[in-house]
């Protein structure tokens, strides 16, 4: 009787056993259904934060790289200026060597002495009119001295302080030379506040002259010694009829790039 209820019990262990493991593979299979099925369900959910920590992540891969590109192009444009400011300063240096060695050249020739004065200040407004040197009292300079741009006469000093110079130009509206034509022809100079001059003869009976000639200062006034060069004929002007004639005078001086200027201070 025992051994049978031992066998009774051992078999009820076994099927019980077996029982429990039909249960466990049973329930393991819904809830790998229900797994599946909720996968299904979040599958939209889940790939819009995929897509999104994707989009996050090259977005920011993006954005390291433009930083990377814009440090680069500012470094690249910093160093573009750089070279093109050393390119201009060459081109200034070499023009404004070339200028001095004309400078140095017109002051070996000339019979007066002079000096060089740079360009301090030379006002929009009064291009044809005034503009002011580095140069003054302790440097020599007075009222009245004559101010030449390389050969040609382009005005005189009118006022000074102890290191600057004004400059009153021969083009000023009030600007009036006494000046000799190449064939003696005596006459005035006046300006007009622009690029011409104007040539009058005094002698209506001796204004004849050609386009091309050459008018210089005569010498007969006490502020501009005799044969400055002013400019050329470049128009004849008739006036009363024909008879009287005035001469348009240019000198080919660049007005909007005055740098230099030579000071005669004297014989």
């Amino acid at each position: 009787m025992k051994i049978r209820r031992k066998k009774k019990t051992i078999m009820g262990w076994i099927y019980s056993f077996i029982i429990f493991i039909l249960i466990i593979f049973f329930l393991r299979g819904i809830v790998l259904f229900g797994l599946k099925k909720i996968n299904m369900i979040l599958l939209p959910v889940q790939s819009k934060i995929y897509t999104t920590s994707v989009g996050v992540r090259e977005t920011f891969e993006i954005l390291t790289k433009y930083k990377e590109i814009f440090k680069e192009n500012i470094e690249l444009k910093k160093k573009l200026a750089l070279v093109e400011y050393q390119d201009e300063l060459l081109k200034n240096f070499a023009e404004e060597n070339e200028r001095l060695r004309k400078l140095l050249k017109i002051k070996e020739e000339t019979r007066y002495k002079t000096l060089v004065a740079k360009i301090s200040f030379q006002n929009i407004q009064e291009l044809y009119t005034t503009f002011s040197i580095k140069l003054g009292e302790q440097d020599g300079v007075k009222v009245n001295m004559p101010i030449l741009i390389e050969k040609t006469l382009i005005g005189k000093i009118v006022e000074t302080s102890a290191h600057y110079s004004k400059v009153r130009m021969i083009t000023a509206n009030d600007s009036y030379v006494s000046c000799l034509a190449e064939n003696k022809i005596l006459g005035i100079l006046s300006g007009n506040t622009g690029e011409s001059l104007y040539f009058k003869p005094t002698s209506t009976l001796e204004s004849d002259l050609k386009i091309g000639e050459e008018i210089y200062t005569s010498g007969i006034s006490d502020v501009y010694p005799k044969g400055l060069y002013v400019g050329k004929i470049k128009n004849i002007i008739s006036e009363n009829n024909g008879l009287e004639k005035i001469y348009e005078i240019e000198n080919n001086l660049n007005i909007y790039n005055l740098n230099e200027v030579i000071v005669i201070t004297g014989e």
